[in-house]
């Protein structure tokens, strides 16, 4: 039986996740900031959905989540890919 499977970001470590979860028959539910590089990414994964939400913001990823719930009815995994860069703050990990 496929899994849903939220993720976090829409590009990079989010993407090839979200590419190898579907190749596997898993469904993805995308949560990033960019909305056409989610809906791009979209289109390119059978059965998936996505929402716009900063995961900043609380209430955007409380919204995001129902959407998520209202498509699939449930979510078996989450991967958190979404994150910032260090690099305007110099090399460096990023406390």
């Amino acid at each position: 039986m496929a899994r849903v499977i939220l993720i976090t970001g829409s590009s990079g470590i989010a993407a090839a996740t979200a590419k190898l979860a579907t190749d596997r028959g898993d469904r993805v539910f995308l949560i990033g900031r960019d909305e056409k590089e989610c809906e791009e990414l979209s289109s390119q994964l059978a059965g998936s959905g996505f929402s716009v939400a900063d995961v900043s913001d609380e209430s955007a990823v409380k919204t995001a989540i129902d959407a998520c719930l209202q498509q699939f009815g449930h979510i078996d995994a989450i991967f958190n890919a979404a994150g910032m860069s260090a690099r305007s703050l110099g090399d460096g990990p990023l406390h």
